[in-house]
């Protein structure tokens, strides 16, 4: 048993591997824990039938590869990415899982050469993960435009210069009420609250 092996035995995350003709050949006991088979119900049968038959049933075992729902191992190439998806235990009951994939080239049938790593989404992970993902998507929104008008970008990068209000306002020659307005027009465009907050996040933003 090589060392990559034996780690993968004793870890409490479960790890699935399978072979270069994509027949599972490695099941950790958390892994059978996780999907309710022993390892000996499984080992030899073709990852499709555990990780991807219940996604889409139009999609047999000889081309699954080209379709795979979990992040594609060929070879030369390095699996960085996860995904979620829906299995079946052996219970028949339906889980949601993320699945990690890392790519170990070997020549032996008997040895695995891609190790999946199964982590179960239970409803707070979940709702978290969706949570995170809206937060991403109004970023990714925020980053494809300024939402700042000339004037108020202006004020903004003199404030991230350290110059106080005061001396914003003799700067551009108009009057401290009107950059204080321009300043409270900026807080809810970015969603602050303050000063400070506002030049963190345009800093991160690189809008100043």
């Amino acid at each position: 048993m090589n060392k990559l092996k034996l780690m993968f035995e004793q870890c409490t995350d479960a790890i699935l591997g399978i072979n270069n003709q994509g027949n599972i050949c490695f099941v950790n006991g958390a892994c059978e824990k996780l999907l309710g088979y022993k390892s000996n119900d499984i080992c030899d049968s073709p990852c499709f039938g555990l990780l991807c038959e219940h996604q889409h049933s139009n999609i047999d075992s000889e081309n699954c590869q080209k379709k795979c729902l979990i992040p594609d191992y060929f070879p030369g190439q390095t699996i960085t990415k996860d995904k979620d998806i829906i299995i079946q235990r052996a219970n028949g009951e339906s889980i949601m899982i993320n699945v990690g994939a890392y790519y170990m080239p070997t020549a032996n049938d008997d040895v695995a050469d891609v190790y999946f790593s199964l982590r179960h989404i239970d409803c707070q992970r979940l709702l978290s993960r969706m949570n995170e993902k809206q937060c991403q998507s109004q970023d990714n929104k925020s980053d494809k435009h300024n939402p700042l008008t000339d004037r108020e970008q202006e004020i903004l990068r003199l404030a991230s210069s350290g110059l106080r209000v005061t001396s914003i306002a003799d700067q551009l020659s108009i009057s401290l009420q009107t950059v204080r307005n321009h300043l409270k027009n900026i807080y809810p465009k970015f969603g602050v609250h303050s000063l400070s907050e506002a030049i963190c996040y345009a800093t991160r933003k690189k809008l100043v």
